[in-house]
């Protein structure tokens, strides 16, 4: 029986190819062997990038934690990042791989547009199962942007997952089918370009009965902090532990309820009730079970009777569904060149972001991020068709909407690259590094640069693009 997941969906189209997982499904490796010289080469609390023993060209990041021993099955979680960022992504997991035993996995190739992204994944997968010691009742995906849904579309489409945490973006596909349940949890910005479709994702597992949770951080479109992700990780284990696959820890469950029970009673004092609310009813359905809930449901009885909640929340429905409906004018309006109405669009927002009401000014910054993404997507299709006339008209849009997003800077490099202006086009690079361009691949990649690829200049550039990619890693 197929369960359909019908959600909002971003416009990160061809972000990363679907694939076939059939070649790699996962199985209780007991029979695994590793010789001594892997037990010396894998310390507990190291990174280390491995490279894939089918395919040279294809590594990842691996993080042991402090507990980690090379003759015991261990839980572990799998990474994409959409920028092939593989150390960062295992960074990003560390504090929780520490405090819950998991070893993390992040490929270092798998990133947006990768053509070769089913042998990538297979590849990876293949590696890691026959490796190390894992164990299969624990196997979680995670990923940020276009990398959340390929750790989606591992738990779709092969089934064999526990859990996904999907950062900044959903699901592969509107309207995704999937046979298999998977623990789920999402975690997006406040001010993400995403956030709608996030919010109704969740809205959807609710509905069709998957164990699902939605982390809201004060960011945009980026990766959270540490403490979000040990978090997440956290609830899962909550989870794991309902579910008899991980053993009961009552530190973990102790801690769950001390920091949860906290930051519910903190939204009551401020008056977010509907907020408290959900995060209530998440609290419950996790722990029911497990402990004895009968003082908590007395709390949650009173929380119901706020007659806030039915008006905060009738407030930000309506407030997502204004801004659902900005968003699909604003694709109108970029797909027939109204580029006055779009900078009209542009002036408002920013005007609405002053505002005090916290739910207009986090709608305004987001729909200002809907614009720029759009123009992304729009500037690089045409850039790839040679049109360089709208390629500059719809770079003043992005500049106006996102001036200091480095893909604004690169974009202007090309343009001034195809039209023989040399010294502006190794300016306007310069900028996009100064402001933390860091794909380096990127730099080669056909229909960007054809000019200045071939002067001095260039290389240096190169050097300073690679020094970013190191730090973020």
């Amino acid at each position: 029986m197929y369960t359909k997941l019908s959600v909002f969906i971003s416009l990160f189209l061809g972000l990363f190819l679907l694939f076939n997982c059939s070649n790699s499904k996962q199985t209780d490796n007991e029979g695994n062997t590793q010789t001594q010289a892997n037990f010396v080469l894998y310390k507990a609390g190291t990174f280390q990038k491995i490279t894939c023993s089918k395919d040279v060209n294809e590594t990842y990041t691996a993080y042991f934690p402090n507990n980690y021993l090379p003759n015991k099955k261990i839980p572990v979680i799998i990474v994409f990042d959409a920028h092939a960022r593989g150390k960062l992504a295992a960074q990003k997991f560390q504090k929780a791989a520490d405090t819950f035993g998991f070893l993390i996995i992040a490929s270092n190739n798998a990133k947006n547009g990768l053509k070769t992204i089913n042998h990538t994944v297979n590849t990876l997968l293949g590696d890691v199962f026959s490796r190390f010691k894992i164990n299969a009742k624990q196997v979680y995906t995670a990923g940020f942007s276009g990398g959340a849904k390929v750790a989606a579309s591992i738990a779709i489409q092969q089934g064999g997952i526990t859990g996904v945490i999907s950062i900044a973006a959903g699901l592969p596909q509107a309207g995704q089918q999937t046979a298999n349940f998977f623990d789920f949890v999402g975690i997006v910005g406040i001010d993400d370009f995403n956030y709608l479709e996030m919010k109704e994702l969740d809205r959807q597992m609710a509905i069709l009965g998957f164990s699902h949770n939605l982390f809201i951080t004060d960011r945009g479109h980026e990766w959270p902090d540490d403490s979000t992700i040990n978090s997440a990780v956290e609830w899962l284990q909550i989870i794991a532990m309902k579910k008899g696959i991980a053993q009961s820890d009552d530190h973990i469950i102790r801690n769950y309820i001390d920091h949860t029970s906290k930051y519910i009673n903190s939204l009551v004092r401020s008056g977010a009730v509907y907020k408290a609310k959900y995060e209530y009813d998440v609290f419950l359905s996790s722990l029911k079970g497990l402990i004895d809930l009968s003082e908590y449901e007395k709390s949650y009885q009173v929380l119901l009777k706020n007659p806030n909640i039915k008006k905060q929340k009738a407030e930000f429905e309506k407030i997502a569904e204004q801004e659902g409906t900005q968003q699909q004018l604003y694709i109108k309006y970029f797909k027939s060149q109204e580029f006055n109405k779009i900078s009209q669009e542009i002036n408002v927002q920013k005007g609405k972001i002053k505002t005090n009401d916290f739910n207009k000014k986090h709608s305004a910054q987001r729909l200002l991020n809907y614009i720029s993404m759009l123009s992304y997507i729009f500037i690089d299709s045409y850039m790839q068709q040679g049109d360089l006339k709208l390629v500059e008209q719809y770079l003043t849009i992005y500049k106006a909407a996102d001036k200091n997003n480095p893909d604004v800077y690169f974009f202007y490099a090309s343009l001034y690259d195809k039209t023989s202006q040399e010294k502006k086009a190794l300016n306007e690079l310069k900028k996009a590094i100064e402001l933390g361009f860091a794909d380096k691949d990127r730099l080669y990649q056909a229909g960007y640069f054809t000019k200045i690829i071939n002067l001095p200049e260039f290389d240096l550039l190169v050097k300073k693009t690679q020094e970013n990619f190191e730090k973020e890693n």
